[in-house]
């Protein structure tokens, strides 16, 4: 009796046995990330719903915040300082812009923040701290998935009909641009953040800078002096709202011409960095933070 229970014991213990083995040294995590994809859903959904909560308009705000700085924008720069198109060409213009820039900020500040804010659980519990990151991340993109329905919404209504198809793959694009860049640096301060805590501090100086550097409030044609526009055109951001703006008027443009290819390049090489640092650093969160 006790040999065949001592039997069932070593098969309940070689069925629960795990190895655990150190991930190689070129890995981004990504497989992982997906092996823990209902967790990663979790904290995402939990982060969405707490945010809206107790608040009488909701998703709303969602669409609220960049239509009416769209507007305010209209009227203060278009208007009163004669800068960017007027009436509807302007609120579409400033509307695309903002849409970029707030898919882009939102991820940044919130994947920054997201593994101290965590720390009580991080020092309790193994899981992957890559999903802390990317669930900022999937917040932010289905602010934007809404966003650009109303953008297309309004292109439509602006008598641009014929111009939603090509509009569908920018929108596209100017996400897979903006996210790659926004992710990248989001892991890269959120890394920083858990040992230097002046990260919080400089990271609002960090977006404002950004912000002027991306073409939200005006036009890359625009600029006079010609050693400004090429360093404009290497931010990544740029060419997101770029293809908006181009898509709206029917033009789909050309990633992989010599313009785009740089900035892409960037925005992809700033992803992979990203993954990197956290990847490297993310073992030793639990005793740091």
């Amino acid at each position: 009796m006790t040999e065949a229970h001592s039997q069932n014991q070593l098969e309940t213990y070689q069925a629960a046995e795990r190895i655990i083995r150190p991930p190689s040294k070129v890995s981004f995590g990504l497989s992982e990330l997906w092996q823990y994809k209902e967790l990663l859903y979790f904290f995402s959904w939990r982060e969405y719903k707490i945010r809206y909560r107790q608040t009488l308009l909701g998703l709303l705000w969602t669409l609220l915040q960049p239509s009416l700085m769209a507007c305010i924008f209209v009227v203060l720069l278009s208007i009163g300082l004669r800068i960017g198109p007027p009436g509807w060409d302007g609120i579409l213009f400033f509307y695309s812009g903002m849409v970029v820039w707030q898919l882009f900020s939102q991820t940044v500040s919130q994947a920054t923040q997201a593994v101290v804010s965590q720390s009580a659980m991080i020092q309790k519990i193994y899981f992957p701290r890559l999903i802390l990151p990317f669930s900022a991340a999937i917040n932010a993109s289905l602010d934007y998935g809404l966003q650009t329905c109303l953008l297309v919404l309004l292109v439509a209504l602006a008598g641009g009909g014929s111009n939603i198809l090509p509009l569908v793959p920018c929108i596209i694009t100017a996400y897979a641009i903006t996210l790659l860049t926004s992710t990248g640096i989001g892991c890269l301060l959120s890394a920083l953040n858990v040992r230097y805590r002046d990260v919080r501090y400089a990271l609002p100086f960090l977006i404002q800078s950004i912000f002027f550097m991306t073409p939200v409030l005006y036009d890359v044609s625009s600029i006079q002096h010609a050693w400004v526009k090429p360093l404009i055109q290497l931010n990544p951001m740029s060419l997101a709202a770029d293809c908006l703006r181009k898509g709206m008027a029917g033009h789909f443009p050309e990633i992989i011409s010599g313009e785009a290819v740089l900035p892409f390049t960037i925005s992809i090489g700033l992803f992979l960095c990203g993954l990197y640092i956290f990847r490297k650093n993310e073992t030793s969160f639990a005793d740091v933070i």
